[in-house]
């Protein structure tokens, strides 16, 4: 009988491989996320009730899988169950829930894998609300489809499209934003304008009333960048300066106050602001010297801080630099410089990606790409752990001696021991994904194994 030997994983570590960062851009929606790696390739994961994954299955995923093969995305964005992903081609493609004919395709039926929308390749961006979408050509024309009933796609009607229909005439249109039922886009002059529901005020201008068709806010034109959530919006200036405004009743628009604004407000005055993003109830922005802040509903831990306290004012969340930060509906999720991927926050459908269906109230790391890309899965060979997901002890089998090296989420190694040995154990080890690199008869292998509580 073969001798079983366990190992502990280690808090401090100093070996770390530069295979391990590879993100590039990360989505996150109402209930599940999406994420683009360096190459281009796209990945999903949490619910997939209505096919919002794109995977070709409606079964909810707990960790990142590769949607498709394809290495050419460009851009994701996600509203309510739907998903739509531009190309480097400049091609559109939507998937997921389409009730409202939110993927544009000119039906109302769902699909759980990519279908192009039309078949114009000449767009530049897209931004999804709750049901709704926005989108510009390279032209400069402004276009939208979806749910309409608050006027959200600006047409001058309360009519749904399930094609793209353009916005006006115009052709000056820089960036769109889309919040839950509202709507915003910026104009190459800078200046900012707005439509759809106005409940809170979270249109901005000063006022509850809805409007179908675009509206300027107030007449300033140096608007670089907005943020609408739910019934709240944020919006960044050129100059660094972060404004809010629309319902405040868990301390979103982080003003210091509980108090709804229907006008912008500006926030934390002696801090210059680079990006923000909106949850529904919550807020998420990074200062220029890339530390990361966060302020509003916090139930769920979506914050970041430790608590589950709400904070009407921003706090800042550790002390590391962090290259971009995405808000979901009760969740985050924040990518380092180097490309590592976090999560905290909601996790009941598994839209952090760490495994488990936990709730995080302080930063997790989600899984990095492989250790090395000529390393071969053990999906494709006799050779495999179990049971996995484990809580505790882990076997092996299809290999009699090998060299094996165990990673943590980071790509940080954390045990380098050599077999013959039956397994090994987890039950100290943190919830979360690990590597393991095998070496064996000349060949080298990668496993992906999750720990849970």
């Amino acid at each position: 009988m073969k001798k079983v030997v366990s190992f502990f994983f280690f808090a401090t570590v100093l070996v770390t491989t530069v295979h391990a960062q590879c993100w590039k851009s990360v989505t996150a929606s109402r209930f599940y996320s999406l994420a683009i790696k360096n190459d281009g390739t796209l990945w999903a994961w949490g619910d997939n009730e209505h096919g919002g994954l794109g995977d070709g299955t409606n079964m909810n995923k707990s960790t990142p899988v590769q949607i498709g093969t394809d290495s050419d995305w460009q851009s994701i964005v996600s509203g309510t169950y739907f998903t739509l992903g531009l190309k480097t081609d400049g091609t559109l493609w939507a998937w997921g829930y389409n009730y409202y004919g939110c993927l544009g395709d000119g039906t109302n039926i769902d699909t759980n894998s990519p279908i192009q929308v039309g078949s114009d390749s000449d767009w530049q961006s897209v931004s999804a609300g709750y049901y709704h979408i926005l989108a510009l050509k390279t032209d400069g024309t402004l276009w939208a489809w979806g749910l309409n009933y608050n006027g959200q796609l600006g047409d001058g009607t309360n009519t749904n499209q399930n094609t793209p229909v353009q916005i006006g005439s115009d052709d000056h249109w820089q960036r769109v934003f889309g919040g839950e039922e509202s709507s915003f886009a910026i104009k190459t002059n800078g200046t900012l304008w707005t439509w759809g529901d106005n409940d809170y005020g979270q249109l901005g201008l000063g006022s509850s009333a809805d409007k179908n068709s675009p509206v300027q806010i107030g007449s300033d034109a140096d608007w670089q960048s907005v943020a609408p959530g739910g019934y709240h919006t944020l919006a960044i200036k050129t100059s660094g300066a972060l404004w809010a405004w629309g319902l405040n009743a868990t301390g979103q628009l982080g003003d210091g106050t509980n108090m709804h604004k229907n006008s912008p407000v500006q926030v934390g005055a002696t801090v210059q602001w680079q990006s923000a993003s909106t949850g529904r109830y919550h807020s998420v922005a990074l200062s220029s010297d890339g530390l990361l802040w966060a302020w509003g509903n916090n139930v769920f831990g979506q914050l970041g801080d430790g608590t589950n306290t709400n904070k009407n004012a921003p706090v800042q969340i550790g002390s590391s630099k962090w290259k971009s930060v995405s808000a979901g509906e009760a969740h985050t999720h924040a990518l380092q410089p180097g490309g590592a991927l976090w999560a905290w926050g909601h996790n009941y459908t598994a839209q952090l990606g760490d495994g488990t269906n936990i709730d995080r109230n302080i930063p997790t790391a989600i899984t990095p790409c492989s250790m090395n890309t000529a390393i071969s899965d053990i999906s494709n060979t006799s050779i495999h752990f179990y049971p996995n997901p484990t809580t505790g002890f882990l076997q092996l089998e299809g290999v009699e001696t090998a060299q094996v090296e165990v990673y943590d989420c980071l790509g940080r190694l954390q045990r380098a021991f050599e077999y013959p040995r039956t397994g090994f154990d987890l039950s100290a080890a943190p919830a979360g994904i690990y590597r393991i690199k095998i070496r064996s008869g000349g060949k080298q292998y990668s496993a992906r194994v999750v720990k849970v509580e």
